[in-house]
């Protein structure tokens, strides 16, 4: 049986539809999705504290604490998420990202694993009334992310990957919020110059 001209037509503009939104030729996202993300945190982290008398403090002091650290999250050179902060920042690198099945066009039930990479390194102050301590901290961790993702509809490669980036680094971002505010019992003020 031979299919009328109008059906083969539309199977045409069907499949070219198809084959330039999964090449990303054109940015057509029409699609629900469904996630399922599991994030293995392994923080780790040092200080070494020295004291200063108060007469040996030259410098205008901003406070604030490790909860208000700035949070930079990477991938690829790209800046997922940043977080504005006081001091240096708390890096965050997303690395060895693999994926499954995202190629197959409108149905992507795909897996992924990742490594995350944290690295900090600064000084925060402590004063209790008559000595500054200086308070040299290094925070480092390997974290591993984990997960699912269902996309049913039209999505690009592109598209699909820039979601799974985007659900780790929500995952890793607010770990590191939680395990920064752990860190800051109110005791602690961030190190630095306040220009005047």
């Amino acid at each position: 049986m031979k299919l009328p001209k109008s059906a083969k037509i539309f199977l045409l503009i069907f499949i070219a539809v198809i084959v330039t939104t999964e090449a990303g030729l054109f940015d057509i996202n029409y699609f629900h999705s469904w996630s399922n993300h599991k994030f293995t945190s392994g923080w780790s982290s040092s200080s070494i504290t020295e004291t200063d008398s108060i007469t040996n403090i030259h410098t205008h002091l901003k406070t604030g604490g490790f909860n208000e650290l700035p949070i930079l999250v990477l991938c690829d050179g790209d800046t997922l998420l940043y977080k504005n902060g006081t001091g240096s920042s708390l890096v965050l690198t997303i690395r060895n990202l693999h994926t499954s099945f995202l190629w197959i066009p409108l149905f992507k039930p795909a897996t992924y694993t990742a490594r995350i990479d944290c690295f900090y390194n600064g000084e925060l102050r402590k004063y209790n009334g008559i000595n500054f301590k200086r308070i040299r901290s290094n925070i480092s961790g390997n974290h591993q992310a984990t997960g699912n993702i269902l996309i049913i509809g039209l999505s690009s490669y592109t598209n699909s990957i820039r979601m799974i980036k985007m659900g780790i680094a929500k995952s890793v971002f607010n770990s590191a919020k939680e395990y920064l505010v752990s860190l800051d019992n109110g005791k602690y003020e961030l190190y630095g110059l306040i220009q005047h």
